[in-house]
């Protein structure tokens, strides 16, 4: 009765304490010697121990047939050790309910990434997602399923369990931008920004999110990064956010950006080339970014004539910092200006 007791817990234990499993399952094989049902338990305990020399060697000693649970076992062990195909020709016996359960889509799914089968491997590694137990596998798999371009599978491997590699967490979101799911994005996003909150690699989500139009929000989840992530940020990296940030007509981030650019390296030629690019926009904001009504929230106004009336002004200095180029970009002839900038450029 007490073996009895300690196996049905050791399935619950295997979820969420191994080793509390291994000695569970130990206990009560003392006291039932040669249970079938303690015996299979205990292989899978070796199998999520990746002792899988040692589950091959007890299989060995199973008398009569194996259960399917014990072939999928056995599938696991055999791919441990490297058996690809002896692997795949014990899952290939198993009905197709049994193949399609994520413990054995995963190894399908590994299968036909070393054969080179895309949709196969994905169409198994959303299978194989549903589980907990398997999900990290599958998530291995994302460089490979991008590399081919298999970005629905990838979308659809969802799941909440935490990331454990930040590249996976970009990777779905990437996915889930290719597949127009923008909520899903958003979702997983959310989650990449808790987990990691001062990660650069975020920053192109964020402006994807933005210029997609995820409204205020995001915006203002953008301009946090930007701030925190400001420090780390090479040259290559500050000059693509200068460009976006004059894209989202948020040129108060582009001048943060581009200050930050010329203390690094004044002579970065990324300066005079956004001067030449968005010299006429330079002070060109979205309304809504100013708290000005406007019946669109795309709807802009230039605010040069009140930069040149302000800039000085100990109000427009505490908001807005040091201008970049303020007095060349706020001339009249902006072709002079451009004309400046682009000589420096070559």
């Amino acid at each position: 009765h007490r073996a009895a007791m300690i196996a049905g817990v050791v399935d619950g234990l295997i979820r969420s304490n191994l080793a509390e499993a291994d000695r569970a399952t130990e206990a009560a094989l003392k006291l039932t010697p040669g249970d079938r049902g303690l015996i299979t338990k205990r292989l899978h305990i070796l199998v999520r121990h990746q002792r899988y020399a040692a589950v091959l060697r007890e299989l060995e000693g199973v008398r009569g047939e194996l259960t399917q649970f014990e072939q999928v076992l056995k599938g696991w062990a055999l791919m441990g050790v490297g058996r690809v195909d002896d692997a795949m020709a014990v899952i290939e016996r198993l009905p197709d309910a049994i193949r399609e359960s994520p413990n054995v889509a995963v190894f399908q799914a590994e299968f036909a990434i070393r054969k080179d089968q895309p949709a196969v491997a994905g169409r198994n590694a959303v299978l194989a997602a549903r589980s907990h137990t398997s999900i990290e596998r599958v998530r291995s798999m994302f460089s490979y399923l991008a590399s081919r371009e298999q970005w629905q599978s990838i979308a659809d491997c969802d799941s909440p369990v935490p990331f454990k590699e930040f590249p996976h967490a970009l990777m779905a979101i990437e996915a889930n931008f290719k597949m127009n799911r923008l909520a899903s994005a958003g979702e997983i996003l959310k989650r990449a920004l808790a987990q990691w909150p001062s990660e650069p690699r975020l920053l192109g989500s964020l402006y994807d999110m933005t210029i997609r139009g995820g409204g205020d929000p995001w915006e203002r989840l953008l301009e946090g990064h930007l701030k925190v992530s400001l420090p780390v940020l090479d040259a290559d990296r500050l000059a693509t956010y200068i460009g976006y940030s004059f894209r989202l007509v948020r040129p108060d981030l582009a001048w943060m950006l581009f200050r930050r650019l010329g203390e690094m390296d004044p002579k970065d030629p990324a300066l005079s080339l956004a001067a030449v690019q968005y010299g006429p926009v330079w002070f060109t904001f979205r309304k809504h970014a100013l708290g000005m009504k406007a019946e669109d929230k795309r709807e802009t106004i230039d605010m040069r004539a009140e930069f040149r009336k302000k800039i000085n002004t100990p109000e427009y200095k505490s908001r807005w910092g040091g201008v970049p180029l303020a007095e060349d970009m706020l001339g009249s002839r902006m072709d002079r200006v451009r004309d400046k900038y682009l000589d420096e450029c070559l």
